[in-house]
């Protein structure tokens, strides 16, 4: 996992690696760049080269980090969690319209910037944490956002994923343990269902982005629907 720093100016470039060092983990690598052009030469000079994270001013020679941003989104096709760090918040719209993560003003507050670097690494960690599910020919590792749901039956688990269905010997509530940060939700005894795949509910079932449904339960439907609605409100506000 890398954080990549693109500041024209090297004592901002200093202070900042200086701050995400203090902020991650010590395995994670710090790279900086003084310009559009130099991190673009970057990633064409070796196609393992890739960005995790992006610290990005908007004013630099050249390319500014908007045009930037444009090239790696849609030339590129880098998903990379992109932190805007600049003189000016007139380009926040177009930040956020190539999904931005999030948007700093200079000069930067260090307890602010570490806060927002911390989050976007915890981010980065969740969006690309893979489940290992030890089926009946060995063990596969799944995304967890390509698992639509996981039905229980007679203590067989059968998750139904974006490459098809695995059946594994575990229980269904150690698994939801096991996803308990990532929006999965426990919506009857036998279903866990990823809250992101739903597209639709009526009074006992959710329907799923794949065409597939899953049971609500009867007699929890009240707390399940409000851990739903929960869920929702929290992707408006992010």
């Amino acid at each position: 996992m890398n954080i990549v720093i693109c500041d024209d100016d090297l004592s901002v470039r200093t202070q900042l690696s200086i701050l995400c060092a203090k902020a991650v983990d010590p395995c994670i690598e710090i790279i900086c760049f003084p310009s559009a052009e130099a991190l673009i030469q970057w990633l064409k000079t070796d196609p393992n080269h890739s960005i995790d994270i992006l610290v990005l001013d908007i004013d630099l020679p050249g390319k500014n980090g908007v045009t930037l941003l444009r090239e790696l989104r849609t030339s590129i096709k880098s998903d990379c969690l992109v932190l805007f760090v600049t003189n000016y918040d007139h380009y926040v719209s177009d930040g956020f319209y190539y999904n931005a993560f999030q948007y700093l003003i200079k000069p930067v507050d260090p307890e602010k910037f570490m806060s927002e670097i911390q989050r976007a690494v915890d981010k980065f960690k969740r969006d690309h944490m893979k489940l290992t599910i030890a089926s009946k020919t060995g063990n596969i590792l799944v995304d967890y956002r390509e698992l639509f749901y996981i039905e229980s039956r007679k203590r067989v688990l059968t998750y139904h994923t974006l490459m098809g269905c695995y059946d594994s010997y575990d229980t269904l509530t150690r698994v939801e343990t096991l996803l308990a940060s990532y929006d999965f939700l426990r919506c009857h005894k036998s279903y866990l269902v990823n809250m992101s795949k739903i597209t639709r509910w009526d009074n006992y079932t959710f329907y799923l982005i794949d065409g597939s449904s899953v049971d609500i339960s009867v007699h929890k439907k009240s707390k399940v629907l409000s851990a739903f609605y929960e869920y929702q409100r929290r992707r408006l506000v992010r």
